[in-house]
């Protein structure tokens, strides 16, 4: 195939150059190839199949599944989001990566220069874990609800750091009263 296309394009430029006897003639005659050649593959892809244009309109379908498990809970009220680093029976450990915009400073700096949060956990925490999926033209977003033990395996198992929204006691500021953690399928 590549072979194919080295010889038709070296005749190419060889009958181009005999229509074209100058520079300058020759330059013009292989933009406009080109720009008819352009042309053609977009009409031509856009045919066949338009989601491989990147301009072509696509909708997307947002599909919830659970999500009655987020009542109560608004997203944009959280006090902490970072990358969830590690997990324990008793406390998790959030990195307050600083890509993240919306990061509230309740932090202790470690000796790395990385800005970490310890938060306890307890009984009466609610876990929920979101899992995104896409598939095409739709992301799947499902909730569960989970328990500690299960956020430490998914914590061990997963090879990038979840995500986490953590929203604190609302008296003493100290302990999570409830986790939404994201992962990706």
């Amino acid at each position: 195939m590549n072979c194919a296309g080295g010889v038709i394009g070296v005749a190419l430029y060889k009958a181009l150059f005999k229509i074209a006897p100058s520079g300058n003639q020759l330059l013009a005659a292989i933009i406009g190839f080109f720009l008819l050649a352009g042309l053609g593959g977009g009409v031509v892809t856009g045919v066949l199949d338009c989601s491989l244009l990147p301009f072509a309109d696509q909708e997307m379908e947002y599909i919830d599944e659970n999500k009655q498990l987020m009542t109560g809970v608004d997203e944009s009220t959280a006090d902490l989001f970072g990358d969830l680093t590690a997990a324990q029976t008793d406390a998790i450990t959030l990195y307050n990566n600083p890509k993240y915009s919306m990061l509230k400073k309740t932090a202790e700096t470690t000796e790395l220069g990385q800005e970490n949060s310890t938060i306890p956990v307890g009984a009466s925490t609610k876990i929920i874990i979101r899992h995104l999926a896409s598939d095409q033209n739709r992301i799947i977003t499902t909730y569960e609800e989970s328990t500690i033990s299960g956020l430490v395996s998914i914590v061990e198992s997963s090879p990038v750091a979840p995500t986490v929204r953590v929203w604190l006691d609302g008296d003493s500021k100290k302990a999570a009263r409830v986790l939404l953690v994201n992962v990706l399928k």
